[in-house]
């Protein structure tokens, strides 16, 4: 699939069917769904007004109108392309590159030309594309002469007529006869990839981009450091040693551009790896899914609390989700009975073959080789009979998902209970493709230190989760980073037999479709921003909400059209939802102060497993001043919003009994 010849053609030009199978495309649920498009458009390249986003996102379109609205704009094929391929997988770009391909083939039939591919155009002075070898160009048109395209392709009869006079060229997509100034952008077509390289063989990164200016400047940074004299497209590693070991990306830039949204481009991020055997260290393998089961407990009842927990659950939640593509089963403080139903909906939701991983991040010990996690209503004095045995449930859950690969990240002490004076079997029965990761060693404690966002082991491992490595291999960096806390020491234990990364490409298996459903179904809520409007004064505000974990949402406000009032703000009322006795904290996850009753930052809704209906009634204050020196009106509005969770929380597993 060559998709290089289509970059310069233009949407707006182009039949609204060829973008049909698209639509189809991004209108499935799932990770490829139109919204990831419409939300990435509007962080990068702000493509939307802030009134036509809300808008837009407040009512339930579908994909084509979201294909319509981005078509109306001047931009083309290879611009959205650069945004299809952010998507997870790769439906929507070949769908659309067929399309292109169905097109054009149909229309060169007509008129017995030859597609695109085998002709060489000429768009001022830059070859667009060139003939490949065994084709020849058309005798009616001279290889020496010079061909004028509009969106990089002939269309209609202007490739018979006036083929070295631009000015008097027809089309039928064009209202005259006139052809539309080139678009001052910067296409990607070639972003750098990972490398895996050895000190005997160098490694090699390209950015290509192409530009109607002729003044393209480039410069590569290594761990956001510019790399000295590297002021081309590629870039060649030679004789890589460990210190060429990091992230690297380049920017390209066109001085004349300036400042505009289109002059620069920035590449993806591409991590260099030096190994002694660049063969042992490709990963081949895709997973069937990707589902990952989090726990964060730093609310106890009777125990000392953790406060950088929940800040480690919400980074690795993010990571993992928004990076690797996992489906994230991720919850803030649970009970007995709730840790044990969390562990049977993670079995429910995984296939075979998929890929697992399990942290925990609160208290634990660990007797007899056997780690027990300690749920948030154990008494200060507990013992097995009041926690989760971590190795006993894990083999169930190896032993009823058979997985492609386990990862268990466990961020607990390690030191035997002294309370807990009962001998266990230390035997376990796991097989093979199994990857534990204690925060500490044997018999020792894990540490949060005053002063770090983070606790000491999650702050290591955020930063190399994303290496395209051998999972093992991977943490062997976040042992050596932890080492250097001079604290405590990483401990792996691995029986994986495959060189599997979480980095792997998921490849849909049997049943996926129905899990990602009811995965769908827990983190159900409105994706985009909500528009409430007052009919009264003509003031409107829009509501955004924001799946933070399984069990937690966020809630932000905030003002889009004032109708030119001199004062207007909306809050949302934390004195009211504290009355509905639901549990809130800020958007770092730290609890509200007992006086606070207003806020217009982010509120986030914590313990929804434990809300008894799903209906949650969400109050905002809206305070206004017509003119300078009038008095200050508020207005209470109610946002009635349906949360899906709860209720799939409470049909989707059955009573667990405490045990005896």
């Amino acid at each position: 699939m060559l998709r290089s010849k289509y970059n310069h053609c233009i949407l707006n030009q182009l039949p609204l069917d060829v973008f049909k199978d698209l639509c189809e495309t991004l209108n499935v649920e799932g990770p490829c769904n139109w919204k990831h498009v419409v939300r990435t458009l509007q962080e990068k390249e702000h493509f939307f007004s802030d009134n036509e986003f809300i808008i837009l996102c407040r009512s339930r379109v579908d994909a084509f109108e979201i294909v319509k609205k981005i078509v109306e704009r001047q931009v083309t094929v290879a611009f959205l392309l650069q945004y299809l391929d952010t998507l997870p997988c790769k439906c929507a770009s070949t769908a659309l590159i067929n399309s292109l391909d169905a097109y054009f083939q149909a229309i060169f039939q007509q008129q017995n030309y030859a597609p695109p591919y085998v002709q060489q155009y000429y768009s001022q002075d830059r070859v667009i594309s060139a003939p490949t070898p065994g084709h020849m160009v058309p005798q009616d048109h001279m290889a020496h002469e010079r061909y004028h395209t509009v969106a990089g392709f002939p269309t209609s009869s202007h490739m018979m007529q006036y083929p070295n006079d631009p000015a008097k060229m027809s089309t039928n997509s064009l209202q005259d006869n006139t052809t539309p100034k080139p678009q001052k952008v910067i296409t990607i077509l070639e972003q750098p990839k990972d490398q895996r390289c050895s000190p005997t063989n160098c490694g090699i990164l390209h950015f290509i981009v192409e530009s109607n200016q002729t003044d393209i400047k480039y410069q590569w940074y290594h761990n956001d450091k510019p790399v000295p004299g590297s002021l081309k497209p590629t870039l060649i590693l030679e004789k890589p040693s460990v210190e060429s070991i990091g992230n690297y990306y380049c920017i390209a830039e066109s001085p004349s551009l300036g400042h505009s949204p289109h002059g620069s481009a920035r590449s993806r991020t591409a991590f260099v790896d030096i190994v002694h055997d660049v063969s042992q260290h490709i990963s081949e393998f895709n997973a069937s899914d990707k589902i990952a089961l989090f726990i964060g407990n730093d609310t106890y009842q009777n125990n000392k609390q953790l406060p950088a927990v929940s800040r480690d659950l919400r980074v690795l939640t993010k990571i993992f989700k928004d990076n690797l593509h996992f489906r994230t089963l991720s919850f803030q403080n649970l009970d007995f009975l709730e840790m044990h139903r969390v562990f049977r909906l993670w079995i429910d939701l995984s296939i075979k073959g998929c890929y697992c991983v399990f942290y925990f991040g609160g208290h634990g010990y660990e007797n007899d080789g056997q780690c027990y996690l300690v749920p948030t209503d154990a008494p200060s004095k507990y013992i097995s009979a009041h926690c989760i045995q971590a190795h006993s449930a894990l083999e169930d859950v190896q032993r009823r998902c058979e997985p492609s690969m386990m990862l268990i990240l466990l961020d607990i002490c390690r030191k035997s209970n002294p309370h807990d004076m009962r001998r266990y079997s230390s035997r376990t029965s796991f097989t093979d493709n199994i990857v534990f990761a204690y925060a500490t060693t044997e018999n020792r404690e894990a540490f949060e230190e005053q002063g770090r966002t983070y606790g000491i082991f999650v702050e290591s491992l955020q930063k190399h989760l994303e290496k395209p490595i051998r999972v093992n291999h991977m943490l062997s960096y976040v042992q050596d980073d932890v080492r250097k806390s001079d604290v405590q020491c990483v401990e792996v234990k691995t029986l994986l037999s495959f060189n599997r990364c979480l980095t792997d490409r998921l490849e849909a298996g049997k049943g996926y479709s129905e899990v990602h459903r009811k995965w769908k179904e827990m983190h159900d809520v409105p994706e985009l921003p909500v528009l409430i409007q007052c009919k009264e004064n003509g003031i409107s505000f829009s509501v955004s909400f924001k799946s933070i974990l399984t069990n937690c949402i966020e809630v932000t406000a905030s003002t889009v059209n004032t109708n030119n009032l001199n004062q207007c703000e909306v809050y949302v009322r934390i004195d009211r939802l504290k009355a509905q006795n639901i549990t809130l904290s800020n958007s770092e996850g730290f609890d509200i102060l007992p006086h606070e009753t207003l806020t217009q930052s982010p509120v986030q809704i914590l313990n929804l497993q434990k809300l008894e209906e799903s209906e949650v009634k969400i109050p905002f204050l809206l305070r206004f001043q017509e003119k300078p020196g009038d008095f200050i009106h508020e207005k209470t509005y109610v946002y009635k919003l349906d949360l899906s969770v709860v209720q799939a929380w409470k049909s989707q597993i059955g009573c667990v009994q405490r045990k005896s």
